[in-house]
């Protein structure tokens, strides 16, 4: 069975209307849903992204890396209840580097378990010099480009979407 799994963020502009990114996103991801029999679609409320540290790392290195890993079939997600396979997205990605290169260890019930340590408990220093630094050249050894903030940022401000920046990178 072939699956979909869609993340992207989108955000109201003046008087609730969508942009027009968010609508034409909105009308390829029903399209694709529409050629598979069951589906299920979530909306949530996420926080503000600003012109933090986190901006550029969900903003272009999750959303590249994920572009790029589902592009070349790689990291998929499986699930064990259905023993589906489904595209990786930003949120578990997310939850797999915070394991990985922020473990936190737990004693349950007598039991060691390594779990996710929170990020928004590192200052900005480990947070940009450790924990995205180490993501970002691991994720080079993968082949993976990213732009540097700058060339980012100018790109955004150009209009030019998180989305749309991944794909360029990716297929360039």
């Amino acid at each position: 069975m072939t699956s979909i799994n869609e993340t992207f963020v989108c955000s109201p502009i003046k008087d609730g209307e969508l942009s027009s990114y968010t609508k034409s996103e909105f009308r390829r991801i029903i399209r694709n849903m529409m050629q598979h029999e069951n589906y299920q679609v979530n909306i949530r409320r996420v926080g503000q992204i600003s012109n933090s540290r986190y901006k550029y790392y969900f903003g272009h290195i999750l959303t590249t890396a994920v572009e790029f890993y589902n592009k070349a079939g790689k990291y998929q997600i499986y699930i064990t209840s259905t023993g589906e396979t489904v595209p990786l997205d930003s949120a578990t990605l997310h939850e797999a580097l915070k394991r990985k290169y922020n473990p936190e260890i737990v004693e349950f019930t007598g039991n060691t378990v390594v779990v996710a340590g929170s990020t928004t408990k590192l200052s900005d220093s480990q947070f940009i010099n450790n924990f995205q630094e180490q993501i970002i050249a691991d994720m080079s050894n993968d082949g993976i480009q990213f732009l540097d903030k700058d060339e980012y940022y100018t790109l955004l401000k150009q209009g030019t979407s998180s989305k749309h920046i991944a794909e360029m990178v990716v297929n360039n």
